[in-house]
């Protein structure tokens, strides 16, 4: 596959090298054939902005600018949150929507999706938790406007 857009079943997305992700949705997972920053944009433009346009929004709402999750579509309520660099070929992005919980393990983290699936991604526990305040922070600021 080359193109992809997010949609409210996608769990996750792995980037794999510079020009693969990994999928998984809920029911199913599979590689497309781009890197993450396509498909984050193309999903973005796809809802009616772009990755660029989101992420400058996110930073506004959180008088943040570094490491913000991005709100691919207000009115779907798909906030996608990384794990790891963003400005890494194998940044993980992670459906704040899908996730119903997490375990912090040595080194890496355990996510639990609504249908079960676990996902291990390596992270350190700050990291992570400042990733995840920042997710959820923005998802309470957008509900209040």
């Amino acid at each position: 596959m080359k193109n992809y857009i997010i949609q409210e079943d996608t769990l996750a997305i792995i980037g794999i090298h510079a020009n693969c992700c990994r999928i998984i949705e809920k029911n199913r997972e599979f590689y497309v054939f781009a890197p993450w920053q396509q498909i984050l944009n193309d999903s973005c433009l796809y809802y009616g902005s772009s990755y660029q346009g989101r992420l400058e929004g996110s930073k506004d709402i959180l008088n943040k600018d570094y490491k913000v999750p991005i709100i691919l579509s207000e009115m779907r309520k798909l906030i996608f949150f990384a794990v790891g660099n963003q400005t890494d070929f194998n940044c993980v992005w992670i459906s704040l929507k899908m996730m119903k919980d997490y375990q912090i393990l040595s080194g890496k983290i355990k996510f639990i999706f609504y249908n079960n699936k676990e996902l291990y991604v390596y992270s350190g526990k700050e990291s992570f938790e400042n990733q995840l305040l920042k997710a959820y922070n923005l998802e309470r600021l957008l509900n209040l406007r």
